[in-house]
């Protein structure tokens, strides 16, 4: 979170710091909600345009949150799992002759 704030606070010296501010803490987390709505309850009005019912106080479900955040977490480590599993095959060649997989003398 730090340094998507110092990076974009860098792009943003010669524009409105404040603007900048409000677009990070109105774009959604893995959850689904901005820092905003979990802190105020509601969604903070921005210069797009929206349905003014949106912008009605709603507290988010604790369950809900904790369903989305355990949701995310699960795919991201099925995700890692996926990306270690292929750097392990990453070294092997299949013997069209045989069909077995055979490691890799040259490793690359």
């Amino acid at each position: 979170m730090v340094k998507n704030f110092k990076k974009h606070f860098e792009k943003s010296v010669n524009e409105n710091p404040y603007l900048m501010m409000l677009v990070l803490r109105t774009t959604p987390l893995e959850n689904g909600y901005s820092p905003a709505e979990l802190l105020m309850g509601r969604k903070l009005r921005t210069n797009l345009p929206m349905a003014k019912k949106s912008l009605m106080p709603k507290i988010p479900e604790a369950e809900d949150i904790r369903r989305k955040e355990l949701e995310y977490g699960t795919i991201k480590r099925n995700i890692m799992t996926s990306i270690i599993e292929l750097k392990t095959f990453k070294n092997l060649n299949l013997d069209k002759t045989s069909g077995l997989l055979t490691k890799d003398p040259m490793g690359g």
